[in-house]
């Protein structure tokens, strides 16, 4: 008769461990301490925090606890510029010195409101040299998203570990588009492995 053997075991060591480089739950209707804006348009309206009246503007988002509701706290928001703009605006975050050998995963909350005026797709973009060149790591697609609906996404960027890295959020906008919002912004840094193992076989 054929005999059975199962084996399982655990790790010890303690070597798993998980953090945070980056947690923006923009807190306050401001542009946060650790981010930085540039606007590629020269005509003074439309990209993140600044309106098609070349004004300061935030949007309402979730509080950093993620209780209430979507209009008790802040978010970061990207708006359309005015009708004859060509605009691309970056938030960028960073630089982040990331560990080797380590998983990571960036996540975020994203939304817009008319999810049919977003004629132009927006990215979110790493830089490994300064943010002279930027690799897309994601795409938004407005028309993918379901209206005033925020969304949960999560990027694996673990092949960026060991490097110094900036991450953009690029907001672009070639005429009249919809705007963007992102909120609950997380890089995370983890060595984590499955722990509990098993084996088992026939003889």
């Amino acid at each position: 008769a054929d005999n059975a053997i199962n084996l399982e075991w655990q790790s010890i060591d303690g070597t798993n461990d998980s953090f945070d480089l980056l947690f923006e739950c923009f807190e306050f209707c401001g542009i946060p301490n650790n981010t930085s804006i540039e606007h590629s348009s020269n005509n003074g309206n439309g990209g993140w925090y600044r309106f098609n009246d070349g004004q300061y503007y935030c949007a309402w988002g979730y509080l950093c606890d993620l209780t209430g509701t979507p209009q008790d706290g802040f978010a970061g928001v990207a708006w359309s510029g005015s009708e004859n703009a060509n605009l691309q605006s970056r938030m960028i975050f960073g630089p982040f010195e990331t560990p080797s050998d380590y998983n990571l995963a960036l996540t975020f909350m994203e939304l817009y409101w008319d999810e049919s005026l977003g004629v132009d797709n927006n990215y979110v973009e790493v830089s490994i040299n300064q943010g002279v060149t930027w690799e897309t790591i994601y795409t938004s697609i407005p028309t993918d998203n379901p209206a005033e609906t925020w969304i949960n996404k999560l990027i694996d960027i673990s092949n960026y570990s060991g490097q110094t890295i900036l991450i953009s959020f690029t907001y672009n906008a070639n005429g009249l588009s919809e705007n963007w919002a992102v909120d609950q912004v997380v890089l995370n840094a983890n060595n984590i492995v499955d722990e509990n193992r098993s084996l088992s076989g026939l003889w």
